[in-house]
């Protein structure tokens, strides 16, 4: 009867190691895939910085911090699905690195866009961008859960201060 026990305590071990996997393959996934659509905006930004209106640069953040945002539902549906799991160590996520990294370099190279249009009032909103993908930086550099729940705790109360001025802008 023990060789059972034994068993089926393995399996339910095996398991819940599947199901840790899983839900960090899902999280790096989801996670890889609104880099990639944040640095596309960011990217066409660059393009076309030079011809673009105010209200459009505008509209183009607004969707930058969309894409943060969404990031950061991950983030929080991840802390869920790990803690149903029972998942005992949060695994770093520096594969993200190099999007996130890349991604601050453009906001630094649209700032210098804008302040050679001499539109200067913008050039905090892109700061707040930066500041928010070097906050999802730290975010995939934590070790453990209860850190990745300070991270998430600390942009919550950020992310309503940026939104009032993104809607001052309009």
């Amino acid at each position: 009867m023990e060789e059972n026990e034994d068993l089926d305590a393995s399996e339910i071990d095996s398991h819940r190691s599947d199901d840790s996997s899983e839900v960090r393959r899902r999280f790096h996934d989801l996670m890889s895939h609104e880099i990639e659509v944040l640095n596309q905006i960011l990217v066409e930004m660059i393009s076309v910085v030079e011809n673009i209106s105010e209200n459009t640069i505008i509209s183009q953040l607004k969707r930058c911090f969309e894409c943060i945002d969404d990031m950061m539902i991950y983030a929080n549906q991840f802390i869920n699905q790990a803690q149903l799991v029972k998942m005992e160590h949060f695994i770093r996520f520096y594969s993200l690195y190099d999007g996130i990294r890349h991604g601050m370099m453009k906001t630094l190279t649209i700032i210098n866009n804008l302040r050679k249009r001499n539109l200067f009032q913008m050039v905090p909103l892109v700061k707040d961008l930066t500041l928010d993908l070097d906050e999802i930086k730290v975010l995939v550099s934590r070790t453990t859960l209860e850190q990745v729940k300070e991270v998430l705790e600390g942009y919550r109360i950020k992310r309503l201060y940026i939104r009032r001025k993104i809607e001052n802008f309009i």
